[in-house]
């Protein structure tokens, strides 16, 4: 094996390990998200007194905001199922390329077989010995026979 192609077998191998991480972060993620929204089906939300109360204690004289964490969780939750897809995608893109590799050597080593040993390969001769058949006795004579004739 050469180093060019040790060095695409490491960047496969990489590739794989990449794309199976990033799939199993998103299902984690995915699933928390939507554990949250079972547990807490109204969402998460503060209330417009509570944050004019900490706008007041931070100083600040903007109006009062309603912070809405559903559409945050809706967000997290869509982009951790398209990351999720992704990495699936790859991973049966990188898949797909290790079986074409794959397919590659074993006609490459069968080729080296070939050359390696072109007797074992050729229709006249066999490498290995085949036992005479019990005929083959009886045959030789039914041929000298049929010779004198």
């Amino acid at each position: 094996m050469s180093v060019m192609e040790a060095s695409a077998l490491e960047t496969r191998h990489s590739y794989r390990r990449f794309f199976a991480w990033t799939a199993a972060i998103s299902v984690v993620l995915m699933l928390a998200m939507i554990a949250l929204e079972v547990l807490f089906p109204q969402g998460l939300r503060f209330s417009p007194q509570s944050s004019a109360a900490l706008a007041d204690a931070l100083g600040s004289r903007s109006a009062a905001i309603d912070i809405d964490f559903y559409d945050l969780q809706l967000l997290i939750m869509v982009l951790a199922l398209v990351s999720c897809v992704a990495s699936i995608v790859g991973l049966l893109i990188v898949a797909f390329i290790d079986s074409i590799e794959s397919r590659k050597e074993r006609r490459r080593h069968a080729i080296e077989a070939r050359l390696r040993h072109p007797i074992a390969w050729n229709g006249k001769e066999s490498a290995p010995a085949r036992r005479p058949s019990r005929n083959a006795g009886l045959r030789a004579l039914r041929e000298a026979v049929h010779e004198l004739e």
